[in-house]
């Protein structure tokens, strides 16, 4: 893929679209809340405003503006590639425990008492956003749920940060662990969970080389959605946050733990064998490559 705009002013473009889509998607928030105050069909309308205009549109314009071929940036034109999203899939699932291990240590920093008090009210008032949005826990809020949560935002968050923010990176010439890496450093902080940071990040990257190695943005969608499902269904079912609880005593949780780690590697380290190499003679001559093993 040839580009005629260089790197930083590809990104400094992505910039400026992002940031004028806030200022509408802001001007749109502030208008629903004026008219219909926080139920729970206005939060389901923000969360839709959120994800339309605050990630899809930024990166499509992106995309229009920088490249004749936007869907190929973007990854939108390619099929998955289905061991990649078989063993995607297996180590999402299998890192449940790992993750939950890893979400209650982050949720264990302290900070200075005053930054930590602010920091976890903030995360709180999210959380109860979250709450209100998803409504009550019947079959039509799952649904609902389902949509929304588990099928808009992660096709939205995942156009947004690996198919424009990753590809400009990696077609830029940076070095593809780098730039999974980065993304996912940036896909975490601006969800704005200091206590959820690292475990995100962590996803993030996952669904980071399951785009730099699958060439296809419908592999970290559909990990994505599944993640996103998961969080909705094992709320419906009665877990309360949405988070799948690790049953056992300290030393069992331990080897769970371990075990989740190690299959998830094996899972990654799968993903990697089944790592699409380009086609094409254009797609060999593109600047990103499949694995991440050196600059493109």
């Amino acid at each position: 893929m040839r580009f005629t705009i260089s790197l930083p002013k590809r990104l400094g473009l992505f910039l400026l679209v992002t940031i004028l889509c806030f200022v509408i998607s802001s001007v749109l928030v502030g208008v629903v809340i004026n008219v219909f105050g926080m139920t729970v069909p206005s939060t389901r309308i923000l969360a839709v405003i959120q994800d339309l205009v605050l990630f899809m549109l930024p990166a499509l314009v992106t995309a229009m503006l920088v490249t004749r071929l936007p869907a190929t940036l973007l990854m939108l034109d390619r099929r998955p590639d289905g061991r990649m999203l078989m063993w995607g899939l297996l180590a999402l699932v299998l890192a449940v425990p790992a993750m939950e291990t890893l979400i209650a240590w982050n949720n264990a920093i302290q900070l200075p008492p005053a930054i930590e008090e602010q920091l976890r009210q903030s995360e709180m008032q999210a959380q109860k956003m979250i709450e209100v949005m998803l409504g009550g826990h019947n079959a039509g809020s799952l649904v609902m749920g389902i949509l929304l949560v588990g099928m808009l935002a992660p096709l939205a968050e995942e156009l947004f940060f690996r198919g424009c923010l990753q590809r400009l990176f990696t077609t830029g010439g940076m070095n593809g662990h780098v730039a999974v890496w980065l993304t996912a450093a940036i896909f975490s902080a601006l969800h704005g969970q200091v206590y959820g940071f690292v475990p995100r990040m962590v996803l993030g990257a996952l669904f980071g080389y399951a785009a730099l190695w699958g060439r296809s943005l419908w592999v970290p969608v559909l990990m994505h959605a599944l993640n996103n499902t998961l969080y909705v269904v094992a709320r419906y079912v009665g877990q309360g946050s949405g988070e799948i609880a690790i049953a056992g005593d300290d030393g069992g949780n331990l080897l769970m733990t371990a075990a989740s780690a190690l299959l998830t590697v094996v899972c990654v380290a799968m993903m990697y064998r089944c790592r699409v190499r380009p086609a094409t003679t254009a797609d060999a001559a593109a600047p990103d490559n499949a694995d991440g093993s050196h600059k493109a």
